[in-house]
């Protein structure tokens, strides 16, 4: 059986995964010699996650009716059929192998239009993430943040539960023009973090530190953009998402996460332009590959309100003094409030909430006397 690796993983014992045109491999390096190779009935599997246990999750594409399914959620091949077998569109799989290479499932994704999956990784808690791009207007999305089809490519995320009998969530990613997701990883609270390149000028930005597409110089050219894009847990809602890119083709191909958050993304660029900050190489050369980190306490521009409040004279007051929000990433520990109660008197106020649903601050102070205070934080 001959193979062409196409994606890799690690596991904690140091045994190595591999996806492959054809199949899926384990390799004990220690004794350089295979755990297991299988054969995925001529499947492209495009990318491969292990988990704690040993297990691996395989995601690819194949127009085999053919394809070897078994406890599958989507048993059926819902591409339709072609004159040539060859021309057959393709659809999306995953499969679940055992630690010594048994498939415990294999499934089709669901779709009767072509379906591209690119990467795929598993949290703590074994769910699979498949991530890629489609065609497809009938992809199986529900309970995501986006359920219509934008035409062209759309990048998509499906989030499966770990014995693959059940659909958690789905999105569509993208706009109006070409997109692709390219790579995801999930952190440990099963936030996930997704790479992908778009055509498209109307991708919904959120808390972007680039919240436009780079553009083009010359009319009637449409570059590609890369773009990093962060989902809550439960599929509902962008944490951030934003374009990276230059008036010339730029594309992110693949992300990584610490146990902090913090998002590394890895692309290529052509774009002389493009958004730099502490970089080891300032200036274009060549076609050069380059990396972008974005940290989970980025900051962004505050929007402060003051929260009106009744207090009793010599009754201790404790509650909310005012609220903002951030188009950035911090946490509630990178901030600091003082409070000017107005009668003289300042304190130290509590920073609670998150960049999610905003802030807010709270205090506690004794009114002395009645009146009437303006209050400054």
């Amino acid at each position: 059986m001959s193979l062409s690796l196409l994606d890799i993983a690690v596991d904690d014992a140091g045994e190595v995964y591999a996806s492959a045109i054809g199949g899926a491999l384990k390799l004990n390096p220690a004794t350089n010699t295979f755990r297991y190779i299988v054969n995925l009935g001529g499947g492209i599997a495009s990318g491969i996650a292990v988990d704690s246990l040993g297990q691996a999750y395989v995601t690819g594409f194949t127009n085999s009716p053919s394809f070897p399914v078994k406890n599958a959620l989507f048993p059926v091949l819902g591409t339709p059929e072609t004159f040539f077998a060859s021309d057959r569109e393709s659809t999306g799989f995953v499969v679940k192998l055992s630690t010594d290479g048994t498939t415990l499932f294999s499934t089709y994704l669901g779709s009767t239009f072509e379906v591209g999956p690119t990467d795929i990784a598993v949290d703590d808690f074994g769910s699979i993430y498949v991530v890629g791009s489609t065609q497809a207007n009938d992809l199986p999305v529900p309970g995501g943040l986006d359920t219509t089809y934008g035409g062209n490519n759309d990048g998509f995320l499906i989030k499966l539960a770990g014995d693959g009998q059940a659909l958690v969530y789905g999105t569509y990613v993208g706009g109006s023009g070409d997109d692709r997701v390219t790579g995801i990883a999930v952190d440990s609270q099963g936030r996930t973090y997704l790479s992908g390149t778009t055509s498209s000028t109307d991708l919904p930005t959120v808390r972007a530190h680039q919240p436009t597409s780079g553009g083009s110089l010359f009319l009637n050219v449409f570059p590609t953009d890369g773009f990093a894009a962060s989902i809550a847990a439960d599929g509902g809602s962008y944490e951030y998402l934003t374009y990276w890119g230059g008036h010339e083709n730029d594309s992110l191909r693949g992300v990584a996460i610490d146990s902090k958050g913090n998002a590394s993304f890895a692309g290529n660029t052509s774009s002389p332009d493009l958004l730099t900050s502490n970089a080891a190489q300032q200036h274009l050369v060549g076609f050069p590959a380059f990396v972008v980190r974005l940290l989970a306490g980025d900051a962004g521009a505050l929007s402060l309100h003051n929260a009106p409040f009744t207090a009793v004279e010599g009754t201790m007051y404790n509650g909310l003094v005012a609220f903002f929000s951030s188009n950035g990433t911090e946490t509630a520990d990178q901030f600091s409030a003082s409070i000017d109660w107005g009668d003289g008197v300042s304190t130290m106020g509590t920073i609670a909430g998150n960049f999610r649903e905003g802030f807010q601050i709270l205090g506690n102070h004794l009114y002395a006397e009645v009146g009437a205070h303006d209050v400054f934080v």
